[in-house]
């Protein structure tokens, strides 16, 4: 809801009617601002309360980058729980449960016979410290048989919303996205999913420097 509520105009004096005039043009100035502070902290809380953080463009536009560094950096020092899947590893996996089958290479995990089994211990390893567990799998289009990895993508992002402290991000190219996975848009997970296309204009000074900052750093590249 909108904190701006229609009120009753309070009646004064007519001499005083310019000056209530004055008064409401000052109060009114001050709470926009407010209610620009309370539209940033709703569209925060949303971003918080996604699912699954899609994130779309073109391809040299600081995807992987941007997901490791999150990861490496941002998970590891909040010590959130994370699990790193490039999608190209999927690759190595023939039967129709990769995602699942990478994870099980996994020496920390316990065995897991099916998805759920995995999202279930993971689930309660975030609750009990409660910090969300999240799941990154890296460049979608790289995985080479797409017409089934779309339907494993789906199964596997509606078993995620069955649990309450997993949370996953994507990342993909734009154009196949497009010509690929934009069905997932529409399955009834798809309003759990926010989705970035330009990650750039999302990003803060700060963040992009820190992100050019790592990648030279990882490819000793000196200038």
């Amino acid at each position: 809801h909108s904190p701006r509520t229609s009120c009753p105009e309070y009646k004064v004096a007519p001499e005083k009617e310019a000056l209530q005039s004055l008064l409401k043009l000052v109060i009114e100035g001050a709470a926009s601002g407010f209610e620009n502070l309370y539209s940033q902290a709703l569209a925060l809380i949303k971003t918080t309360e996604s699912k699954i953080l899609l994130i779309t463009s073109s391809a040299g536009q600081g995807k992987t980058n941007f997901i490791c560094d999150l990861v490496e950096n941002q998970f590891g020092k909040f010590e959130i729980p994370s699990v790193f899947i490039p999608a190209r590893e999927l690759n190595k996996y023939s039967h129709s449960n990769r995602i699942l089958a990478f994870l099980s290479q996994n020496r920390f995990l316990p065995k897991c016979d099916d998805i759920h089994a995995a999202l279930n211990l993971f689930d309660q390893v975030a609750k009990a410290i409660n910090k969300p567990f999240v799941i990154a799998i890296d460049g979608i289009n790289e995985v080479k048989d797409l017409e089934s990895f779309l339907s494993e993508l789906s199964d596997f992002l509606n078993s995620v919303n069955q649990y309450k402290f997993v949370k996953i991000i994507i990342t993909c190219r734009t154009e196949f996205f497009e010509s690929k996975f934009a069905s997932l848009l529409d399955e009834p997970f798809a309003d759990t999913i926010l989705r970035i296309k330009d990650l750039k204009a999302d990003m803060s000074d700060e963040s992009l420097e820190r992100m050019l900052s790592s990648y030279l750093a990882h490819f000793k590249i000196k200038v």
